[in-house]
């Protein structure tokens, strides 16, 4: 990679992340390579001091090692927020997660738990417990 580039890119993560905490609520949760697959499951501080770098250092070798194959869990929305969103007349449900399976190629990672868990914990939280039954029409609609 281009220094002069490496630098811009990282001075721009950097402005971008803000908070002292924003590493540790990046998780990755898949890799390509069998030499990165210890990665999966932890956070982004959690592998640079590992690695003995800084975030944004570990972040970069991690993307150029993989290729730019890699998923992540960003642990970045509230509840408080989520039930703001829900509250608006025109919001719908979905899940951002990839198709996965108990088994066979896409089984690979450590995907992020709305991958089996979004709607089972939507339905019993927004729709049972609360007793919200708009939310269940936009569930089903």
């Amino acid at each position: 990679m281009d220094p002069v580039d490496r630098e811009r890119i990282s001075k721009e993560i950097q402005a971008l992340s803000g908070k002292d905490d924003y590493w540790r609520k990046v998780i990755i949760s898949s890799v390509t390579t069998e030499k990165n697959v210890w990665m999966e499951g932890r956070t982004i501080a959690d592998i640079s001091s590992s690695m003995g770098l800084s975030e944004i250092e570990a972040l970069f070798r991690v993307l150029i090692e993989e290729r730019l194959r890699v998923g992540a869990i960003f642990l970045s929305m509230s509840e408080m927020n989520l039930k703001k969103f829900l509250a608006l007349p025109y919001c719908m449900i979905g899940s951002d997660s990839s198709s996965r399976s108990f088994d066979g190629p896409t089984r690979q990672g450590r995907p992020h738990p709305r991958t089996f868990g979004a709607f089972p914990a939507f339905w019993a939280d927004m729709c049972v417990v609360t007793a919200s039954w708009g939310s269940l029409r936009r569930f089903t609609a």
